[in-house]
């Protein structure tokens, strides 16, 4: 079977136009897509997700703006549950690769790794494996975390994602071009959904489930989300 009858649409999601550069080449050389679609940010992940609904493969970074480490492939994982996605990433803990383990992710890579065992490991996914991947272990506990974060809308997700990095309304609502009355009504649901009483519990769980601390949640959202 060539891997173009199986694979036609492949995301590669990384904030870094180098390392998105290779792994694209990388999926060309692996996978003989029909087509290779780019993110630099999990706003840009989500608006190619929803626009490609052939995608048969994302490779994504943990840390990019806009997501807060895992929370990102939480958010992939509810919208699109048949979507193979392939962590590629530069974090090292192994507490890391369990917590994605137990999310859902499809296989996992180190970016130190060689041009070889990325693109083997995309070959792997493509086939059904489960790339790089340890036991879930102690990446169980976030699973329920992980369900309700990907039951959120995007636009919800957009909002918690801002209450992460410590904005008020009047500064979401600016950020996202909203009104203020619509944010509070976004905050509201979201924090039932999540099962929250208040935001800084909220923050609490999500420092938790972030990738090594907060990595990947502290840049400015702004820029993340302009053409």
């Amino acid at each position: 079977m060539q891997w173009n009858d199986a694979v036609r649409d492949v995301l590669v999601a990384d904030d870094h136009p180098l390392v998105r550069t290779g792994l694209m080449a990388a999926a060309e050389r692996a996978l003989q897509p029909r087509a290779v679609f780019e993110a630099e940010t999990f706003p840009g992940v989500l608006d190619a997700v929803e626009a490609h609904a052939e995608l048969d493969l994302v490779l994504l970074d943990l840390s990019m703006p806009g997501a807060m480490g895992l929370s990102g492939l939480a958010m992939l994982r509810g919208l699109r549950p048949e979507l193979p996605v392939l962590i590629v990433t530069g974090a090292s803990e192994p507490r890391t690769a369990e917590a994605a383990a137990a999310l859902g992710a499809s296989g996992y890579m180190q970016k130190s790794a060689s041009a070889g065992e990325i693109e083997a490991a995309m070959r792997s996914v493509a086939a059904g494996g489960a790339p790089g991947l340890p036991s879930p272990g102690e990446g169980r506990k976030f699973r329920d975390l992980a369900a309700r974060i990907g039951a959120l809308s995007p636009q919800q997700f957009r909002v918690m994602t801002l209450i992460a990095e410590g904005l008020l309304n009047k500064q979401i609502a600016h950020e996202l071009d909203l009104s203020v009355s619509t944010v509070k009504g976004h905050v509201t649901e979201l924090l039932r959904k999540l099962g929250f009483a208040r935001r800084t519990m909220l923050i609490a769980a999500l420092r938790e489930l972030g990738e090594d601390g907060f990595e990947g949640g502290s840049e400015d959202y702004s820029a993340a989300r302009r053409p």
